[in-house]
């Protein structure tokens, strides 16, 4: 019999160095064991063969054998191996640390995440295409940031909900309103991620033809190029998670100096009297006001961007909200003051 709390003793024996024994409890033949296969693995015939402890780790005294069955002996090894990576014994789990926890990224590098895929062509492109409407490009940009950060508040609020699941807004949508939805949003968000790829690739190939100048008379060479940058980040994608926040993490901080310093050197030349007007085109404000907020939207790509792989992050229901948020207002704050100082500069 066993004689600790929930124990369970199979054999012939009172415990589990008994011939025969198998013994799952607190109180066995070992002190503080949770898995024993005791059937004399030596000489004396008392030693357990195999022993689990609360605290995962295993230990061999000797070879086991269960009646010269070695399929049985496999089975018998590979269960000990299960409850050394997870016991419930008393009521409490006794963990074994894997790699597993390695591989999960971080609040900076699931900030980095936010900020580097909301941060990308957009605040390159977006101002001189919002120069042609005048000063209403700013109102523009502060009414999808309200809408930006609202969305980063609900999703913060379902990543808290539905904890540790990835999938981001494909899963949410199909907890709340079921399956078919759910493949709409993966189907529609999919979709955006590939067209946003090739947007990348000419954004990156027409940034280089300044310094490349071969990139613009060359169409083969242009192509080429932008197709070894998207296959260099699907390699870097298939390295794992933490491979790739760590890239995301020097790819963010890479796009962050530059834009700070347009910014915060931008301030010193900024000239009211080349700021544009509110609104300089030949429509009305309300005709205009929809163009701007539409296109200042599709910089706000990327702001679901943790929530996706929130099984490979730490502490996920307190990460992913943090690392939103703050993700949202550094985004939000680069896009207004670059709008801003771009427009009082040129």
């Amino acid at each position: 019999n066993a004689t600790g709390e929930g124990a369970v003793t199979f054999g012939l024996g009172t415990e589990a160095s008994a011939q025969g024994g198998v013994a799952i409890g607190k109180n066995n033949a070992t002190t503080d064991a949770a898995f024993v296969v005791g059937n004399g693995a030596d000489a004396n015939n008392k030693s357990d063969a195999f022993v689990v402890n609360m605290d995962g780790s295993a230990v061999f005294s000797g070879d086991v054998t269960v009646n010269s069955d070695m399929r049985l002996k496999a089975n018998i090894i590979s269960l000990g191996s299960t409850l050394a990576k997870l016991l419930q014994i008393d009521g409490k789990s006794y963990v074994m640390k894997t790699d597993e926890s390695k591989q999960k990224i971080g609040l900076l590098a699931a900030t980095s995440l936010i900020v580097g895929n909301m941060i990308g062509a957009g605040i390159f492109v977006l101002p001189a295409s919002l120069a042609k409407f005048g000063g209403i490009s700013i109102l523009g940009w502060i009414c999808t940031a309200t809408g930006a950060l609202v969305l980063a508040k609900i999703f913060s609020n379902f990543s808290k909900l539905i904890s540790g699941k990835s999938g981001g807004p494909y899963l949410y949508s199909k907890v709340v309103f079921g399956d078919f939805i759910g493949f709409i949003v993966a189907w529609g968000y999919w979709i955006s991620c590939w067209v946003n790829n090739a947007a990348i690739a000419v954004a990156i190939v027409s940034a280089l033809s300044f310094f490349f100048p071969e990139l613009i008379t060359s169409p083969i060479s242009a192509t080429l190029t932008g197709l070894a940058f998207i296959w260099f980040f699907t390699w870097t994608s298939s390295k794992g998670v933490k491979s790739s926040g760590n890239i995301q993490i020097f790819t963010t901080i890479a796009k962050i100096i530059p834009l700070l310093f347009i910014i915060i050197s931008g301030m010193f030349l900024f000239d009211w009297n080349i700021f544009p007007e509110f609104n300089i085109t030949d429509q009305s404000d309300f005709e205009v006001f929809p163009i701007v907020c539409v296109m200042t939207l599709y910089a706000f790509l990327g702001i679901e961007s943790a929530t996706i792989p929130a099984n490979s992050i730490k502490s996920p229901s307190n990460t992913i909200p943090i690392a939103t948020m703050i993700g949202t207002v550094i985004s939000t704050l680069i896009y207004v003051f670059g709008t801003i100082v771009l427009f009082g500069i040129f």
